[in-house]
C-alpha cells in the first residue's frame, strides 16, 4: 500500500541519516592523537574529526603553559608545512592544507592570549573565542562554546572540504551568528557581492558539524 511505501521511505532516510554522521565516541578518541606531530604523517582519522581543534581551559592557568602551547602550535604548523611539500596522496594533501589553515588561526589565538596576559577562563578575550571543549560523562562529547552560546558538535559528514581562512572580521561574524542561534533568533550578514558572506556561514556550519543548505533567492533568478 501507499502508506507502507511511505514508511519504508522514512525508514531509509533515518538509516541514511545515522550512517552520515560519524560516531562521537571511539572515533573522536582516536582522532585526538591523529593530529599530533608524531602521527600527522598518517591522518588515519576521518577528516571531520581531524578538523575539530581542541584547546583546553587548563592551559590558561599560567603564562608559562600558554608559552609552551604556542611553541607546540608553531612546531606542529611547521611540521605540516614541511609535510605538504612532500609527495602526498591528493586526499592527504587536502587534509593537511585544511589543518594548516586551522592551526595557523589557533596559533594566532594563543599568541593573542599571551599578548593580552589572559590567565583566567572567565576573561572576555578567551570567552569570545569559538572553542571546542570536551564534555560528556566519558569525555567524548564535543561542545562548541562562544560567550554564553553552547552547541553540541553535530558530527555531520563533511569530507575533505576546504576551510575558510579566519580573519578578525570572520571571528566577529561568528560571534554574532552564534549569539543569534543560541537565543533562537535569526542572523544575516550584509555586505557587497563576493565578500564571502555565504562562505562564512557555510564554514561556521562546518565548525559546528551541522548540515548547511544554501538557497539563492536573488531577484534576478
Amino acid at each position: 500500500s501507499g502508506g507502507d511505501d511511505d514508511d519504508d521511505d522514512d525508514d531509509w532516510y533515518l538509516d541514511f541519516a545515522k550512517t552520515s554522521h560519524i560516531p562521537s565516541s571511539s572515533s573522536f578518541s582516536a582522532a585526538k592523537n591523529a593530529t599530533s606531530i608524531a602521527n600527522s604523517n598518517s591522518f588515519t582519522a576521518p577528516n571531520t574529526l581531524l578538523t575539530v581543534p581542541t584547546l583546553s581551559q587548563g592551559t590558561l592557568s599560567t603564562p608559562a603553559l600558554l608559552q609552551d602551547l604556542l611553541l607546540y602550535s608553531t612546531a606542529q604548523l611547521a611540521h605540516l608545512v614541511h609535510l605538504i611539500r612532500g609527495d602526498l596522496a591528493p586526499l592527504i594533501r587536502r587534509s593537511a592544507s585544511i589543518l594548516i589553515a586551522l592551526d595557523a588561526h589557533n596559533r594566532d589565538i594563543v599568541e593573542s592570549l599571551l599578548n593580552s596576559q589572559v590567565t583566567s577562563p572567565q576573561d572576555f578575550i578567551w570567552q569570545m573565542q569559538l572553542r571546542h571543549e570536551l564534555g560528556g560523562l566519558a569525555g567524548d562529547e564535543v561542545v562548541i562554546c562562544q560567550l554564553k552560546a553552547r552547541f553540541t558538535y553535530g558530527f555531520e559528514y563533511l569530507g575533505a572540504q576546504p576551510r575558510l581562512v579566519r580573519t578578525p572580521i570572520t571571528d566577529r561574524c561568528y560571534l554574532t551568528l552564534t549569539g543569534a542561534a543560541a537565543s533562537k533568533t535569526s542572523g544575516a550578514l550584509s555586505g557587497p557581492t563576493g565578500t564571502g558572506k555565504t562562505e562564512t556561514i557555510k564554514d561556521l556550519a562546518k565548525t559546528l558539524g551541522v548540515l548547511c543548505v544554501a538557497f539563492n533567492c536573488g531577484e534576478h533568478l
